[in-house]
């Protein structure tokens, strides 16, 4: 699979606490925009770079913003809860839909659970089940 800096949520990095991640303006959306066409193949790709210690669980999600500033959950996109015995470097592979965002804005949203020390992932939008 190939990635771009310019559509990578989380980069190998460090996510320790509950955050937003980078966003991703994916345009505008509406009848015949892009959105409306591309929303139902977009997914999001999880990977562990770094074995987490003291994680309990990390619960991921996209979320959608008009402004880049507040976001919401987007309705119909995948969740997914890690433990932080699945968090092993190299070894989680993980794809989420995109659901279907009405905003121009896609991130993913991490709550962490339990108190990590190390830890990293990255985290890509990619079309269709690219993961691998």
């Amino acid at each position: 699979m190939l990635t771009d800096k310019d559509t990578m949520f989380f980069d190998d990095e460090e996510v320790l606490e509950s955050a937003v991640s980078n966003s991703i303006k994916v345009g505008a959306v509406g009848k015949g925009g892009y959105g409306s066409t591309m929303y139902g193949r977009l997914s999001a790709f999880v990977r562990c770079t770094e074995t987490y210690t003291d994680l309990t669980s990390m619960d991921l999600v996209f979320v959608e913003s008009e402004d880049d500033e507040t976001w919401t959950e987007v309705k119909g996109a995948g969740k997914v809860t890690l433990t932080g015995d699945e968090m092993v470097a190299g070894e989680v592979d993980v794809n989420m839909p995109a659901g279907n965002s009405t905003k121009a804005y896609l991130a993913l949203k991490a709550t962490i659970t339990g108190t990590p020390t190390t830890g990293k992932i990255e985290a890509g939008l990619t079309t269709g089940n690219n993961v691998g």
